[in-house]
């Protein structure tokens, strides 16, 4: 039997990315922490927990890719209030991917979070 425990991202600016999540996501700051050279902060989005380093090395490292691909793809999120959230994002610059079609049941949206990573944001 499992839980879900937490999800991990890289980055190269621990500070603004946490902060991203945080204003943008709602995120509750947990713990921010160095070990080993690497700088950790925690956030929790509604109990989902997201582990946010910054290795050493993180401007050397490869960055995720922008498109769809092999791997874990997306982190799918669901809200209340999909329209207002996205208005929000959309007036801090942050890129809207792809919007459901009107011809779609269910509304959803896809975002561009810092360091690549994909989010889909579902009405819900």
């Amino acid at each position: 039997m499992f839980k879900f425990y937490r999800i991990h991202l890289k980055t190269v600016d621990v500070v603004a990315t946490a902060r991203w999540y945080e204003e943008r996501l709602s995120a509750r700051r947990v713990e921010e922490y160095r070990r080993d050279g690497n700088h950790h902060i925690l956030v929790d989005v509604d109990g989902i927990e997201i582990i946010i380093t910054q290795p050493p090395n993180a401007a050397s490292l490869p960055v995720a890719p922008a498109e769809p691909h092999i791997g874990l793809e997306h982190i799918g999120l669901t809200t209340g209030d999909l329209e207002g959230l996205l208005t929000d994002m959309e007036a801090h610059g942050v890129e809207i991917i792809e919007r459901a079609p009107p011809d779609r049941e269910g509304e959803y949206a896809f975002v561009r979070a810092p360091d690549g990573v994909r989010l889909e944001l579902v009405q819900g």
